[in-house]
């Protein structure tokens, strides 16, 4: 029985590295604000106010992408995700993403290898916001807001070291980088505020895109 379970443990591993390997051969091709503006991506923001969360860093996102992705393509992810170092960005992983419809069952996996994959929705009427992205249609509905289209399904695929994993929401070893103080063992885990970090308030910019993109 334990001969199984090594082989299996062995093929996910194997998949991942395998997966982590092409982020980081795309992720060389897109290594500063010049070579994502030429590849088609812009930087979130909403209103003057610049995407940057504190476990997910600064994304960039190629809008064409967002909106017209099926089926993954890990050469054309569509999310650049940066870590601001004084002056410079430092590129610390990749997102991908597809469409899907309001309810429908979110990806498992990415090339083949389990993945942890999220969902943001688009919503409209919220009080005192107005249309948004949503963690999914339920935080929609708590914040009193309308579903409409349908949803971004996504997962992040981290190039710099994480400890919660290359496909997690988060990573909680960013701030420690951006102040290049060391990385603990395990800087909270499961305990973290993860409404801190919802993408509603990050990234109201893709809720904006114009309906041609």
């Amino acid at each position: 029985m334990l001969f199984p379970i090594l082989l299996l443990t062995l093929s996910l591993q194997q998949g991942t590295d395998s997966v982590v390997a092409r982020a980081n051969e795309t992720i060389k091709t897109l290594a500063d604000t010049t070579a994502v503006k030429r590849n088609g991506f812009r930087v979130l923001q909403f209103g003057q106010t610049r995407d940057l969360g504190p476990f997910q860093g600064q994304h960039w996102v190629d809008p064409i992408r967002v909106a017209l992705t099926t089926k993954v393509d890990l050469t054309k992810p569509t999310f650049v995700m940066f870590l601001p170092l004084g002056d410079s960005l430092k590129p610390i992983g990749l997102a991908y993403s597809n469409m899907v419809g309001l309810g429908a069952a979110l990806p498992s996996g990415l090339a083949g290898t389990p993945a942890e994959w999220h969902a943001h929705q688009f919503c409209r009427n919220v009080p005192g916001e107005g249309q948004v992205l949503a963690d999914g249609t339920d935080d929609c509905a708590d914040r009193g807001g309308t579903p409409v289209l349908g949803q971004i399904a996504m997962v992040h695929a981290w190039t710099v070291p994480n400890p919660d994993g290359p496909y997690a929401h988060d990573n909680p070893w960013l701030p420690f980088m951006a102040t290049g103080l060391k990385n603990p063992p395990n800087p909270g885990g499961e305990e973290r505020d993860r409404k801190s970090t919802r993408l509603n308030s990050s990234h109201t910019d893709i809720s904006r895109m114009p309906s041609s993109a």
